[in-house]
């Protein structure tokens, strides 16, 4: 309701600091990015917003800041408001070239984000980890997914754990049924709080040590999707949800680590309440 133009004075304003970008294309010389690395300081993550999730001039433009940052700034990660299980998968075709772009397409998930200018950015990020020892990853931190969460979970435990398997049996079946009262809802929390727990105090002698503090991550975003789903009394916003998985990847990336993050406008504000704010407190 607030929308007008612009003032005089305020376009006066906008003129003066503003930085002219030259080009969208991605082989640009980088001269016009320059100014990012005052923006950027030594802050060890950076977030590139957007006021549409679609438009291509957006997505070409943050493909030659990725560039930049990753070249000149020592970026590894790329993480998008995006799901998490997904982006792993998509992960490995960007570091390790496995897979196929067809099912890279598939794991974007999200509409918004299976658009050309998506695969450039994550074609662009393939050819540089050929040819470069540092590794960038691409990494979702998104919760709104919890089923392929808790799938992920359940592939792990056939292989390691029959106890954790028949608990997560017992899961499935509650959450598979087609009508839940508020006591069938309550149990499937319960019983995920005790999956979670009993993760946390487990030690596999045959499993990757990352890995499994993946898993354990995977478990934890599908409690955050149940409790957001079903607004349970634990329940925290979307935002604080997001904020806290790129805290996790902070924490499980080893020191040092710089992170681009990708989201919306409203995700990536410093305003109360939204993720950019939990990330600033944090």
């Amino acid at each position: 309701p607030d929308f007008r133009h612009p003032t005089k004075k305020e376009i006066e304003a906008l003129d003066k600091s503003i930085v002219p970008i030259k080009s969208l294309e991605p082989s640009s010389p980088i001269k016009d990015l320059i100014p990012l690395k005052k923006i950027i300081g030594n802050s060890s993550i950076v977030a590139l917003g957007e006021n549409s999730h679609g438009s291509s001039s957006i997505y070409k433009l943050k493909l030659r800041m990725i560039k930049y940052m990753v070249e000149n700034e020592g970026f590894s990660i790329f993480a998008l408001e995006s799901p998490t299980v997904e982006a792993d998968k998509i992960n490995e075709y960007v570091v390790s070239g496995k897979g196929t772009i067809e099912q890279v397409i598939k794991d974007l998930v999200y509409p918004s984000w299976q658009t050309q200018e998506m695969i450039d950015i994550i074609q662009w990020m393939k050819s540089f980890n050929q040819n470069s020892k540092k590794k960038i990853e691409f990494r979702g931190f998104d919760m709104q997914n919890g089923l392929s969460a808790l799938k992920a979970v359940q592939d792990f435990a056939k292989i390691n754990d029959s106890i954790l398997t028949e608990s997560l049996l017992e899961l499935d079946k509650l959450y598979s049924e087609p009508a839940k009262d508020d006591q069938t809802w309550k149990l499937i929390v319960q019983r995920s709080d005790e999956i979670n727990l009993y993760l946390a105090s487990k030690r596999y002698s045959g499993a990757d040590p990352e890995y499994f503090e993946r898993i354990k991550h995977y478990m934890n975003i599908f409690l955050q999707s149940l409790s957001s789903n079903n607004r349970s009394e634990k329940a925290k916003t979307r935002d604080e949800y997001m904020a806290q998985n790129i805290k996790w990847m902070v924490k499980n990336s080893g020191e040092g680590i710089k992170i681009i993050v990708s989201a919306d406008n409203t995700h990536i504000t410093k305003a109360s309440g939204k993720m950019g704010s939990f990330l600033k407190d944090w």
